[in-house]
């Protein structure tokens, strides 16, 4: 992940996988490497690296293992959080690896009989003019 402002720390969360990149990681020493034995969830996982984080720090990122954010996405999310320090939580705009015109979605909706479905899937970014 190459970015234009290096984060203070990475911690990856291995949810027990097996295809053999828990070996790739090590190679690299300046990522913490939290292995699991078992799948934990994608929410658990996240709360797991949330709370390995450094005691002071100000602002946690989290990007899905299957995310490819741009060079400048880390930089972009922490000026949003300058410029609007009324906010304590962010998202970032996430597009469809395979039609990159297309929004893959815009955080989760929740329906009152507990189903949730993807706000925004399959949106053309078209539609997003002048609201980012």
């Amino acid at each position: 992940m190459d970015q234009t402002v290096k984060p203070n720390e990475i911690i990856l969360v291995d949810n027990a996988s097996t295809d053999g990149s828990l070996e790739i990681v090590r190679r690299f020493p300046s990522v913490r490497l939290l292995a699991q034995d078992s799948n934990t969830g994608f929410a658990c996982g996240n709360n797991l690296a949330i709370n390995a984080a450094a005691a002071g720090s100000e602002w946690i990122a989290l990007l899905n293992p299957d995310a490819f954010p741009e060079p400048c996405w880390l930089e972009e999310c922490l000026l949003s959080a300058q410029r609007n320090p009324q906010f304590d939580i962010f998202g970032s705009k996430l597009l469809n690896a395979s039609a990159p015109l297309l929004l893959d979605g815009a955080g989760d909706a929740y329906h009152v009989s507990g189903l949730v479905c993807r706000m925004g899937h399959g949106t053309p970014t078209s539609a997003l003019q002048g609201s980012e």
